[in-house]
């Protein structure tokens, strides 16, 4: 389980990326000054769909219900992808602390989703409140970059 929690992850953010790109190239956004908050807002609704689609996925094939470290885990793979492929992109890695707020958003973020999907026997939109708060999670970090 904690492999196919991690590859899963790895590939929640090789698909979140994969959707970024294309959306960049049929949306204009100048590509120079501060992002928009709608850009914000977009960019991490397409991380976090992911991560939902992707924890669902997961839930689906496995055979018991996904523990809070497989979440854990799930998170650690969507870092791993998204630090490799930031390295493969820029001209130098970021300082440490940008990389531990990098790890930290997005574990958190599929935590609270892992959250939400937990909660359906309570709530049957819970998914929709854990997604909605891994979002603002995300844009609040976007917007203070």
């Amino acid at each position: 389980m904690p492999i196919l929690a991690f590859i899963f992850g790895f590939f929640a953010a090789t698909a979140a990326l994969l959707v970024q790109v294309l959306a960049s190239i049929f949306i204009a956004t100048p590509l120079i000054g501060t992002p928009s908050l709608l850009l914000l807002i977009g960019a991490a609704t397409i991380e976090e769909s992911a991560k939902l689609l992707f924890l669902i996925q997961l839930g689906r094939r496995s055979v018991t219900t996904v523990p809070f470290l497989g979440a854990f885990i799930f998170g650690v793979g969507f870092v791993v992808a998204e630090i490799a492929l930031l390295a493969l992109s820029a001209k130098s890695l970021p300082t440490l602390t940008v990389l531990g707020s990098i790890v930290v958003v997005q574990i958190i973020g599929a935590l609270v989703i892992y959250g939400g999907l937990r909660m359906k026997e309570f709530s049957p939109l819970s998914w929709l409140f854990g997604l909605l708060a891994a979002v603002l999670i995300h844009t609040l970090y976007n917007s203070s970059l």
